[in-house]
């Protein structure tokens, strides 16, 4: 299926909202309720006699194309604790990089007015839609695409750090980074009194931060963008976690506001990479083409003094 458009077999499309809903909060009723109801939909609208418009290729086309791919889903692989290798999505990964290599090749082609038009989310769908494929039971999907309440009400991603006694195998070991740009920016954004700030700076831990707040709390880190400048970014946050303790965490809020203000700067971004890359393709083909020229006038020079000879 990598012949084939983006929008082909658009996963995000098939899955009813509520479904998605269900496996990102993992909530297994409402998940299979939903599931049955949008199957019935499903087969009510499928003729039986519809054909595949994409055929699966052979053996024989797949194992070249396997083989290409792999270097590049082996450097996809996070090589820290807790991040176990998975062949299957290093396979999905690396086949996504050539089919997103050969999709951008073609895009620049056409120019960079003609590639940015074509939007940054149809470029970033073709990777969305190979990790889909790489595990379907992993709920990777659009934020807009949840159900309009929840995305209103703020569906945000939650990746835990520290929880009490429990650190998470895989991102404790970005605790101490957290916690540093925790004391820095709580020093620019908590309103504090002077003997706080004293208690603040002497903080060796994110307990302490809490004690300092009595209360659950969080910093934003800045995002400076192409176009609005400095927008909110990640809320990095410390709640209480009896019977001792705190839970440290990185969360982000994604309401439809953020996701409009953010739009731009990715279209801004996107159209940028694109004018950069075109102009780099047309100034190196110039070379290229000058380069052919002067051997061709070199070796017709060589040939004129060898007749004359």
């Amino acid at each position: 299926h990598i012949g084939s458009s983006p929008s082909a077999h658009p996963l995000d499309a098939l899955v009813p909202a509520e479904v998605k809903l269900g496996m990102a909060k993992q909530l297994p009723g409402s998940t299979a309720a939903a599931a049955a109801s949008a199957i019935v939909k499903l087969h009510a609208d499928v003729s039986p006699d519809a054909k595949d418009p994409c055929p699966l290729p052979s053996t024989d086309e797949l194992a070249p194309l396997l083989r290409a791919a792999k270097p590049f889903g082996l450097r996809m692989q996070v090589r820290l604790p807790g991040f176990v290798p998975n062949g299957r999505l290093q396979r999905q990964a690396g086949i996504a990089v050539i089919d997103l290599a050969q999709r951008v090749r073609a895009l620049w082609a056409q120019g960079a007015e003609a590639a940015a038009a074509h939007g940054w989310r149809a470029i970033y769908d073709v990777a969305v839609r190979w990790r889909q494929l790489g595990e379907l039971n992993d709920n990777v999907f659009w934020i807009d695409g949840m159900p309009r309440r929840d995305f209103e009400e703020g569906f945000g991603s939650h990746t835990p750090i520290l929880k009490g006694q429990h650190e998470t195998v895989r991102y404790f070991p970005q605790y101490a980074r957290v916690f540093s740009a925790m004391k820095a920016l709580a020093a620019e954004q908590w309103q504090l009194t002077e003997e706080e700030k004293e208690e603040l700076a002497r903080a060796d831990d994110c307990l302490a931060l809490r004690k300092l707040r009595k209360r659950d709390d969080f910093v934003v880190s800045p995002c400076y963008g192409l176009v609005s400048g400095q927008m909110e970014g990640t809320r990095f946050t410390v709640q209480d976690r009896p019977p001792e303790g705190v839970e440290v965490s990185i969360r982000t809020p994604l309401t439809p506001s953020r996701w409009a203000a953010y739009q731009p700067e990715m279209q801004t971004a996107w159209a940028s990479i694109c004018d950069y890359a075109c102009r780099h393709l047309a100034t190196r083909a110039s070379r290229s083409t000058s380069s052919s020229t002067s051997t061709s006038q070199s070796a017709g020079s060589s040939r004129g003094v060898a007749g004359s000879a």
